[in-house]
């Protein structure tokens, strides 16, 4: 998967959408939400560099 087009975050969870390739391939039905849930600091921020 590539870049989320627009997330949000919650306390422990966050909700990524992507739809980028669903609409370059006008296949709407391709679009994905994917829930991440029981994410610790570091998975809500990612790796610090």
């Amino acid at each position: 998967m590539g870049l989320a087009d627009t997330w949000w975050r919650g306390g422990d969870s966050l909700v990524a959408v992507y739809r980028g390739e669903a609409e370059a391939m006008h296949a709407p039905r391709c679009r994905t939400a994917t829930i991440y849930a029981g994410l610790d600091d570091w998975g809500l921020r990612g790796l610090d560099t």
